[in-house]
């Protein structure tokens, strides 16, 4: 176990290591191919630990610690999976080296707590809709980088490694809608099989999930309807994940670690 964690950690660090060094002008012809070899080795040995972890005929356990491995594991594989037909491997200079520590944090966390299958499929989605949006939130990020970059007329390093703009906001859009729609079947999971949110530490949670719905709804919105890109696209992306990293991380943190 502890060799194949130290593989996949190594095979992380190897495809971060490469896309940095590409930042720096750094490459050769087999960079990219060696890049998502990599990342992808990385995330097959963290995909099975995290499946015996995950998963039993009992149920489903999930902790902050679960949660944030599995979110760390599904952006890896969401950016491989969008890099093998679109350049978009340089967003993994954010999500390998965030990957690389949801490996190590079941092991450094408290033990996960077993879930019936009914409130499992509500947290699995909400841990998958968190994890589109927060890649959307990192392409934003780069989004508004590449256009700082580009106004300044700073042609090197970043922008150089990354794809064009329309690519960035093409995806930025791909990944908010999937998250979007994703949030919502987990509040309706959630009406569905939460009986007593106060007493289960749930409100503040579908509070901050209700305020990113309803950011994204009005971003989707004014992007159809108004054109809405850019800037005011990667700003509102950004606050709206920071509700969700609030209402999911911020408090499991406080619950299962300060307090326990």
């Amino acid at each position: 176990m502890n060799k194949l964690i130290l593989l996949a950690s190594f095979a992380y660090l190897l495809s971060s290591g490469l896309l940095l060094a590409r930042l720096k002008g750094y490459r050769f012809e087999a960079t990219r191919i060696i890049t998502i070899v990599s990342a992808s080795i990385a995330a097959l040995i963290h995909g099975i630990l995290l499946w015996g972890t995950l998963l039993d005929e009992s149920g489903i356990h999930i902790g902050l610690a679960v949660s944030l491995s599995l979110a760390g594991w599904l952006s890896a594989i969401l950016v491989i999976a969008s890099s093998i037909s679109k350049p978009m491997e340089s967003l993994g200079m954010i999500i390998f080296p965030l990957s690389l520590i949801g490996l190590w944090l079941p092991a450094w966390l408290p033990p996960p707590h077993l879930l019936a299958h009914g409130i499992g499929l509500h947290v699995i989605l909400s841990l998958i809709a968190f994890t589109l949006i927060g890649l959307a939130a990192a392409q934003a990020l780069l989004l508004r980088i590449q256009e700082k970059r580009l106004r300044d007329r700073q042609w090197q390093g970043l922008l150089g490694a990354l794809p064009p703009l329309a690519l960035m906001e093409k995806t930025l859009f791909e990944w908010l809608f999937a998250g979007f729609v994703l949030l919502s079947f987990a509040l309706i999971t959630g009406m569905l099989f939460v009986d007593d949110l106060l007493s289960q530490h749930l409100a503040h949670k579908t509070v901050f999930s209700i305020m990113t719905w309803l950011l994204l709804a009005g971003l989707l919105w004014g992007h159809h309807k108004l054109g809405w890109r850019g800037q005011r696209a990667a700003h509102i992306t950004i606050w709206g994940y920071g509700f969700l990293v609030l209402g999911y991380a911020g408090s499991q943190f406080i619950l299962e670690v300060i307090l326990a």
